[in-house]
């Protein structure tokens, strides 16, 4: 296990495609209520991508599994950040 070891490489990962999965959903219209469910598929690929990346860190023993639950958490924790303020919901308060 590498010691130098820390979350902030799946954070990014996390942080990044789930930024690019809620932008896919947004321009795909996923939620219009119109029954097409081919429209999930490139929403989410993005977040199997992260995923996948956490699973070849913990299979190749580069990051402890707390390691990469800990980059998701902060990685999804900035994505919502980084949602609520380039959707304008913050300009209110």
């Amino acid at each position: 296990m590498n010691d130098n070891a820390n979350p902030l490489w799946q954070a990014g990962s996390f942080a990044g495609m789930g930024y690019l999965s809620m932008y896919l959903a947004g321009k795909l219209s996923i939620f219009d209520r119109q029954g097409h469910s081919w429209k999930v598929l490139p929403v989410i690929l993005p977040l199997l991508g992260a995923i996948f990346v956490g699973v070849s860190r913990i299979d190749d023993y580069w990051h402890h599994w707390t390691d990469v639950f800990a980059g998701a958490i902060l990685g999804e924790c900035s994505h919502g950040q980084l949602l609520l303020l380039s959707s304008g919901l913050t300009s209110t308060f």
